[in-house]
């Protein structure tokens, strides 16, 4: 947490801070620290939660708008930082390569199942990344009779994991809007050749609606000789309703969707008064629909003092919203199975990982079912490795 001690009560700095910097507030600035509510984006455990330019750009007009130095120059220095980590792609933990452990585990049972089947295999990664994340291992120590240091280690991220399937995929498509990610991505591809890469710089969800009204995938559902898989990892609150329609109208594109689950559940709050028109139409569009206001929330029986009918609170706890949304996915795709938990750095349930079906087939959805109960002995609730690393 960025913390300054004693600082100057500066009348120009508390008029600024308001405008520039939503949840920033007088009162927070004379505790001398950032509110829980900023604090994640200056580097926490929820930071990839957001669109890193985005927050580079808040923050670079925020602290150049700070007319007192005391300020300015810890807010300017942590900036530095988070952008460093920002090229290097350094994010998660531990739970990361539980997600990507999973993924990699249905690419490999996908290709093997699919090899003699004649089909065009595609691998699509609509928030590629860098390719690659950095992380700090601690090393040494008495067992190992070293002394102990950290060390950092460059990790396979989603995209060098899929090109690394064998059997292979035939066409890989890697969607990143971050233009130093995009690069990173080129540098990549360009280490494999003769293999088919598409590196787009662009919006995830732009440019998954223009693949998808493109040969071969416009072409019928399902597009004769074509199959694949489709990684959504977003950024917080990112992939519209729109777009997970889009995708299973193809009948052909099996998807694993990294539903952002706490950060949903912090936009329902539990006096339904308290969700404002911004967070109203953020839930509208990541769900589809404005039944959740229903779903969700229960009006109370009790009348107030005037007579008036009770307020709304929220009946559904984490886990009852997480179900709720699985009911949802299964009116667009033939099959979602319960998804994998992902437990992050703060113990909590903060994502859901969802596999949706997008072939009808029985047989196919058979050989996935199974896959899916190994799966989920492997990372289901209850398995130790929700919170174990590699």
């Amino acid at each position: 947490m960025l913390q300054t001690n004693h600082p100057p009560r500066h009348p120009q700095f508390f008029r600024s801070s308001s405008r520039l910097a939503p949840g920033l507030h007088r009162r927070s600035l004379q505790r001398n620290l950032v509110p829980s509510s900023i604090e994640p984006l200056l580097g926490g455990p929820t930071f990839r939660m957001l669109q890193a330019s985005s927050f580079i750009e808040w923050a670079a007009t925020y602290a150049a708008d700070v007319s007192s130095e005391f300020y300015r120059k810890p807010l300017v220095e942590k900036v530095t930082k988070v952008m460093s980590r920002v090229a290097e792609h350094r994010f998660g933990g531990p739970w990361t390569e539980i997600k990507l452990d999973a993924v990699e585990y249905y690419l490999r049972f996908y290709a093997s199942a699919l090899k003699a089947k004649g089909f065009s295999l595609w691998y699509i990664d609509a928030f590629a990344g860098s390719g690659s994340r950095e992380v700090d291992r601690e090393v040494g120590g008495i067992l190992e009779g070293a002394p102990i240091e950290t060390r950092q280690e460059v990790l396979a991220g989603s995209a060098r994991r899929a090109l690394a399937i064998d059997p292979a995929f035939h066409r890989f498509v890697f969607i990143e809007r971050d233009e130093r990610r995009h690069n990173a991505l080129q540098t990549m591809a360009a280490q494999h050749p003769g293999r088919r890469i598409e590196v787009i710089n662009g919006d995830a969800n732009e440019t998954l609606l223009r693949l998808l009204s493109t040969p071969p995938w416009n072409r019928g559902s399902p597009p004769a000789g074509h199959r694949g898989v489709l990684f959504l990892d977003p950024y917080a609150m990112t992939v519209p309703w729109t777009t997970l329609q889009a995708i299973s109208a193809t009948r052909a594109l099996d998807t694993w969707y990294l539903f952002p689950l706490g950060a949903v559940g912090r936009q329902l709050a539990h006096d339904f008064a308290a969700v404002d028109m911004t967070k109203a139409n953020a839930l509208d569009r990541i769900f589809g629909t404005p039944d959740w206001r229903t779903a969700l929330y229960q009006q109370d029986n009790a009348l107030d003092l005037f007579g008036a009918a009770g307020r709304s609170h929220r009946k559904a706890d984490v886990r009852g919203v997480e179900r709720w949304f699985h009911q949802q996915l299964e009116t667009l795709f033939p099959y979602v199975p319960p998804p994998i938990p992902i437990i992050t750095d703060t113990g909590h349930r903060s994502f859901s990982l969802f596999f949706a079906m997008a072939s009808e087939n029985p047989k196919a959805i058979s050989a996935a079912k199974s896959c899916m109960r190994s799966l989920s002995r492997q990372f289901g609730d209850g398995a130790s490795r929700q919170t174990s690393g590699p």
